[in-house]
């Protein structure tokens, strides 16, 4: 609405002068790639990437660069897929960004899923995943998040963009690595009070079984 106006007016319509026929194709194709960005879909749209023959320029022979009408329409629907999930991949790649900016982002993130939860404790609905203060770790969600979904798919992904290799997949080990050493840094300190509280309890108990031996002693 914002781009368009309420009335196709608006002076940030980029879709002005454009052919009708254009604009609705343009307009079908924003609305897919949006959509294609639902983490629902996420393993299913994996498994289409995994499967889809590369036609990156070191895969590509001479055969794929005629001017057919049938191999251009084969490059557009093969480029089309990898751009959609390119863009969901953009989604959700705050971990392959720069360490700085990532770190940033997470806690920003992550302040926003414990609001979220916040709310549906105090409307007594289930908190979703993530979304508890008290029982999510931030440095632990990362390091999942890293090794069940973005470095798989970037993995996957690096096949039709070799640069991923390169650029995107090194700055993700080091995100990774930081919140690694964070998890078991937090591991330890975890560690640490269950052992001082084991500790106290004991001595506890211990103190209690000497002042009821007192006990009985003076009865007797």
């Amino acid at each position: 609405r914002m781009i368009l106006g309420t009335e196709g007016n608006s002076d940030w319509n980029i879709f002005k002068g454009m052919d009708p026929d254009d604009f609705v194709t343009c307009r079908k194709l924003i609305t897919e790639a949006i959509l294609h960005t639902d983490m629902a879909l996420h393993f299913t749209k994996l498994d289409e990437i995994k499967k889809l023959p590369s036609q990156n320029n070191n895969d590509t022979t001479d055969e794929c660069n005629n001017d057919d009408d049938d191999d251009n329409e084969d490059t557009a629907a093969y480029s089309w897929k990898v751009i959609k999930f390119l863009m969901h991949m953009a989604d959700i790649s705050n971990l392959a960004k720069r360490k700085s900016i990532s770190i940033q982002w997470t806690d920003r993130v992550l302040t926003e899923f414990f609001r979220q939860g916040d709310k549906e404790k105090e409307l007594g609905l289930p908190v979703s995943p993530l979304c508890d203060r008290n029982t999510t770790s931030p440095s632990k969600s990362q390091v999942g998040f890293i090794d069940s979904i973005v470095r798989p798919s970037l993995q996957v992904l690096q096949r039709h963009l070799p640069s991923i290799t390169t650029i995107i997949l090194p700055l993700l080990e080091i995100n990774y690595k930081h919140w690694e050493e964070k998890e078991l840094l937090s591991s330890k300190k975890t560690s640490k009070k269950r052992t001082i509280t084991v500790a106290i309890g004991r001595e506890k108990e211990t103190s209690l079984e000497v002042d009821n031996n007192i006990v009985v002693s003076r009865a007797a």
